[in-house]
């Protein structure tokens, strides 16, 4: 079994910019969920990824495990407060996609 792939690489690359450890066995269905989807913007929208994009992903997420009992809200329509809580995520999915180039 192939354990280290594009995905694992891109999925340590974010963890090591969000400046997080690696913990599979502690991660939630909701924290490996966000995981993906923000693995997957490291893939799909690198260094382009916008707050937006990961505030898009934090809301599927919390809708599959249906958390919430409201309806999404835009990101046009957060508080500047609430929509500043996804900008750690989108720095660190910019910066491993910096430090993708070229790799994958």
């Amino acid at each position: 079994m192939v354990t280290d792939t594009y995905l694992t690489q891109a999925r340590a690359a974010f963890l090591a910019a969000l400046a997080e450890p690696e913990h599979d066995w502690t991660l939630t269905s909701l924290e490996q969920r966000l995981l993906d989807l923000y693995t997957l913007l490291v893939l799909v929208k690198g260094k382009q990824c916008s707050t937006e994009d990961v505030h898009n992903a934090w809301t599927m997420a919390l809708q599959r495990e249906r958390l919430s009992n409201s309806a999404p809200v835009p990101f046009s329509q957060l508080e500047v407060s609430i929509a500043a809580l996804h900008v750690p995520y989108r720095d660190a999915i910019r910066t491993a996609a910096h430090q993708l180039v070229g790799v994958l």
